[in-house]
């Protein structure tokens, strides 16, 4: 994909997210969200020509994997529709898009992908989807045949070309994504000190490991006794209710005696 231009790769992965997020086959993209997607003004003929561009490059993307000896290649996209009218483009994506689009986007998260989108080098663009896979270790190192392999340097790139071009964009733009990002480049001991390799070092990325004390650590709420309500004037409102009720039982008590004395008599 080092060929695409920065919006047709922006359109790609977004397309992909949005697919894979609503978990569809077919999906189709109005004018607003082409925009938002491409950061393109959808009124020009270039954004006319990207599209145009982009939908015969996806068609001809595949998918490659290999493992031991088998080697086994997918397509991702089976059509596309454009329409320079309604400014509409509807994609259908293949029977296997689901497994390819888990392998392409495995370390790649919603956050990342708008950061992807802000990336303009296509060289930087690349990079940032590979050193993303190793965020937490904090250094990937490459042969030079293997950087030009992965990042589609043309053959005929000298070393300069390689600095100039590639190096250079990639140490711009990509600090801002990873902390103290560094490249460091790898020469051989010998006559020329001819460059073998590409050394990037940035700081990890911290994993948020299980904490068995993770609920022990905030101290608990205080508890309160309920307290019974007294009024201000409680103790004399007591006083009062006692000496009535003692009033009370001594006026039963002569009543009883009363009753108990006029038996007597009858």
């Amino acid at each position: 994909m080092r060929k695409w231009t920065s919006e047709e790769m922006d359109l790609f992965f977004s397309i992909i997210s949005r697919i894979k997020d609503k978990g569809t086959k077919k999906l189709e993209f109005n004018a607003l969200e082409l925009k938002k997607l491409t950061g393109t003004e959808t009124r020009n003929s270039y954004w006319f020509n990207m599209l145009d561009n982009f939908t015969t490059k996806a068609l001809y993307l595949f998918f490659r994997e290999q493992k031991g000896t088998t080697v086994r290649k997918m397509s991702i996209f089976d059509f596309f529709e454009f329409d320079y009218d309604k400014k509409t483009l509807k994609v259908e994506v293949s029977p296997k898009f689901e497994y390819i689009v888990n392998e392409l986007t495995k370390n790649f998260t919603v956050y990342e992908l708008a950061e992807f989108t802000q990336i303009r080098s296509t060289y930087a663009k690349t990079m940032y989807r590979i050193l993303k896979q190793w965020r937490t270790v904090g250094v990937k190192e490459f042969a030079l045949e293997e950087f030009k392999e992965i990042l589609e340097i043309p053959k005929n790139y000298t070393a300069n070309n390689i600095q100039q071009r590639v190096i250079t964009p990639i140490k711009k733009e990509l600090p801002a994504y990873f902390v103290n990002f560094k490249v460091k480049i790898i020469k051989a001991n010998t006559q020329g000190n001819p460059i073998t390799g590409y050394r990037f070092t940035w700081n990890p990325e911290k994993v948020n490991s299980w904490d068995p004390n993770k609920y022990n650590k905030y101290p608990k709420k205080p508890t309160y006794k309920k307290k019974r309500y007294r009024s201000k004037n409680g103790s004399a409102e007591a006083k009062k209710f006692a000496e009535r009720a003692r009033e009370e039982r001594f006026a039963r008590m002569l009543a009883e005696k009363e009753q108990g004395q006029t038996g007597e008599e009858k």
